[in-house]
């Protein structure tokens, strides 16, 4: 039950898992015709800047 409460398998890339979802369904909703390019930048700039904070944040806690 511990390993469940501290994260487990996925500690530390649940980020990096819900931000990927994200990207994948942004790309799907505009080949589908769902969202125009302007849409889809604006869906894909904050995921991926949450990418490189996310990161970051992994760098710095590990020096």
């Amino acid at each position: 039950m511990e390993k469940i409460i501290n994260g487990g398998l996925l500690k530390g890339k649940k980020t990096y898992i819900t931000t990927t979802l994200g990207l994948l369904s942004a790309l799907g909703a505009y080949l589908i015709g769902e969202m125009d390019l302007a849409g889809f930048l604006q869906t894909v700039f904050p995921l991926v800047g949450i990418l490189f904070l996310r990161k970051g944040i992994a760098d710095q806690s590990q020096k």
